[in-house]
């Protein structure tokens, strides 16, 4: 488990004070709220990006602080969000990147680092692309090739900031879908950051919302997604209609 305790972070005029939160192991738990909320930053410190001003992080009962960084790359990958054009690498080079942990400057990549290159690509559907530019790819193809290499990384814990931008809605949900089994499949802790809040609801076992530094309220998404949090946190009016898990947030017309 992830535990967050009592954090205080300052960077400019943006403030976190004393924010205490936990992170359900092995469950998939959805961070979402408006815009300058702290979502990414609070993601940024639980992947030590960047280091609280004081307070305390927590994996496994351990202090993140106290990890090296080779160390904690075998525990945890991080996904930040894709602004850039993507490397003239093969996707077969690209997901090679996820064993560097693991890897001896001499002896290189091991029988054992190829094969979990295969799985990682055979797990992700892209052992058919494995020789093709991974800048010649669907914005959903990249961003599998993304998650192929964070698996090779052989982490019990995954941080993806804002995954689904710049992507359809097929490929939103195509990847929602990938990193739904990932969890169920191999038990990997999915923590990211979402601005879709049907995608929270629909794809996540827990749900933070975030709002100006602080925690407004967390839990199981359908306890938590209400039409008063929708006033109060993101200030519109809006009614809420489930189709199973998956909700509709309907705007009221003024």
């Amino acid at each position: 488990m992830i535990v967050a305790n009592n954090l205080h972070f300052k960077q400019g005029n943006f403030v976190i004070e004393d924010l205490s939160l936990s992170f359900p192991k092995g469950e998939v738990t959805g961070i979402v709220g408006p815009n300058g909320s702290g979502k990414s930053t609070l993601l940024k410190l639980i992947s030590r990006l960047l280091q609280q001003d004081s307070g305390a992080i927590y994996i496994d009962d351990r202090d993140l602080l106290s990890y090296k960084r080779k160390e904690l790359a075998r525990k945890m990958a991080m996904l930040v969000q894709l602004k850039e054009a993507m490397p003239s690498f093969t996707v077969r080079e690209m997901v090679s990147y996820g064993r560097t942990p693991y890897q001896n400057v001499i002896s290189g990549k091991t029988d054992e680092d190829q094969q979990i290159i295969e799985w990682a690509m055979k797990e992700t559907g892209l052992t058919q692309l494995e020789d093709r530019l991974v800048h010649s790819l669907s914005g959903g193809e990249q961003q599998r090739v993304r998650i192929a290499m964070a698996l090779a990384q052989k982490t019990n814990i995954l941080l993806l900031d804002e995954p689904t931008t710049y992507l359809d809605i097929g490929h939103q949900v195509e990847l929602m879908a990938l990193l739904k089994r990932i969890n169920r499949e191999l038990g990997i802790t999915i923590i990211m950051v979402l601005h879709e809040l049907q995608y929270a609801a629909a794809y996540c076992h827990h749900m933070i919302v975030m709002k100006q530094g602080k925690a407004f309220t967390s839990g199981i998404p359908n306890e938590v997604l209400t039409e008063d949090l929708l006033k109060q946190v993101y200030e519109i009016e809006a009614k809420i209609i489930y189709d199973g898990n998956y909700p509709s947030i309907i705007p009221k017309q003024y």
